[in-house]
């Protein structure tokens, strides 16, 4: 049976083989570029793709019952923690700039002005059990880092959080080079999760 979704009802039953339980790569780059993204560098085990859902409701009668349910909110995050203290990474996470005027260092600037908003295409690579690689892909990131912490001296290795929103992406195929896109979806705008027979990683 066909339906608006495209669900293959036939597809579901047990089958072992799709389980996942690997510690992805993350990839970015800045939208709008047409080279590959780049791995972000070491993070900790354990990635956050959050989707959080509003809905109204219409309840009728005495006991009042659920008529219909539509959602009227979506908000999709991404969180994940860095372990390698860089300044570009650094700069990413808090939104910040970079300065290396004096030619012998490189700083980044935390000031009264905040800079506008960089935004990156994103892109979350494992693989299941058999090999084969599945990817959540972030067509645009918009860094939004609410709380930062880096904790300075300690017996762990330092690191911190790189936090952002998912936002519409008005040009796809601009903003998200190279990726899939099929204008015929009314949504292909903002995030897809991509599944693969291939076993070579594709960023």
């Amino acid at each position: 049976m066909s339906n608006h979704l495209n669900i293959d009802f036939d597809n579901f039953g047990n089958d072992k083989t799709y389980e996942f339980i690997d510690d992805p790569i993350v990839y970015v780059r800045e939208a709008g570029d047409t080279g590959d993204p780049i791995a972000i560098g070491y993070t900790k085990i354990g990635k956050q793709f959050k989707i959080s859902r509003e809905y109204a409701e219409t309840y009728t009668g005495i006991p009042q019952n659920l008529v219909r349910k539509d959602m009227v909110k979506q908000k999709i995050e991404f969180e994940t923690e860095v372990y390698q203290f860089e300044p570009d990474l650094l700069a990413l996470a808090l939104n910040a700039t970079i300065d290396t005027s004096t030619g012998s260092v490189t700083r980044v600037v935390l000031g009264s002005d905040t800079p506008a908003v960089l935004d990156i295409n994103v892109a979350i690579i494992g693989q299941d059990v058999s090999g084969r690689y599945v990817g959540v892909y972030i067509r645009c990131l918009n860094i939004a880092t609410e709380d930062f912490t880096l904790a300075l001296g300690g017996t762990e290795h330092g690191s911190f959080v790189i936090k952002g929103v998912c936002m519409i992406d008005d040009d796809p195929e601009t903003n998200s080079y190279g990726w899939e896109y099929d204008e015929d979806i009314d949504n292909d705008d903002i995030a897809f999760i991509k599944f693969t027979a291939s076993t070579v990683a594709q960023p």
